[in-house]
């Protein structure tokens, strides 16, 4: 089980991303919710705006040299041209304009509109770097319950329960995990936390032997 607990954990330390925000402006205090990007608006809702980074513009939030795939820059072009499927290890720094709409268009539907799953792992690697640097740790979980409910993507399951076992702990947060359903989470975090199996678990455990 300890070996279990420190795999969750160094899949998050992994991506080195502890410190890496600008010290003087850790989020920014958000006063509206429109993002406007190439002649584009976009509204998006406090909730999910206030955890995003920027790397220019009134919101900048994070140094232009921090290798964040999430960082958005008010500087990029973007396109209402249908887009492709964003691929493994998604940036919008090496997104297309269509891509980057696609995304924001997404973010300002509250997760409702057409979904790449592309998107979801831009967003999770944006709630990493707030979980590993031990900040706005409600709201990120509240946001991986929301995201890890609208995806049977497995890939997305393992890795947003490595950011629920960082909380619970390396940052020893239980009171934030007490409350949250486990029930999307991969079945080891759950055997983890929950020190028990549902008939369900135990049945998918047999399939997979």
């Amino acid at each position: 089980m300890k070996e279990q607990i420190k795999h969750f954990i160094d899949i998050i330390l992994g991506r080195n991303i502890i410190g890496e925000n600008i010290s003087n402006t850790s989020t920014p205090e958000i006063n509206t919710r429109i993002l406007k990007i190439s002649h584009h608006s976009y509204e998006i809702d406090t909730s999910i705006f206030s955890l995003l980074y920027f790397i220019n513009g009134k919101y900048k939030n994070l140094d232009s040299k921090t290798n964040e795939p999430s960082a958005i820059s008010l500087t990029w072009s973007v396109s209402s041209q249908s887009p492709q499927k964003m691929g493994y290890y998604p940036s919008l720094s090496n997104a297309t304009p269509a891509q980057r709409n696609g995304y924001f268009t997404w973010l300002s539907s509250n997760f409702s509109s057409n979904t790449d799953i592309g998107y979801f792992f831009i967003l999770l690697n944006c709630i990493e770097r707030h979980v590993v640097n031990n900040e706005k740790l409600n709201e990120c979980v509240s946001l991986i319950s929301r995201l890890i409910n609208l995806t049977d993507n497995d890939s997305f399951k393992y890795y947003s329960s490595a950011s629920i076992a960082y909380i619970y702990f390396q940052l020893n947060r239980k009171d934030i995990i007490a409350n949250l359903n486990l029930d999307k989470c991969i079945v080891e975090l759950r055997i983890i936390i929950l020190q028990k199996l549902s008939v369900e678990d135990i049945i998918n455990c047999a399939r997979q032997v």
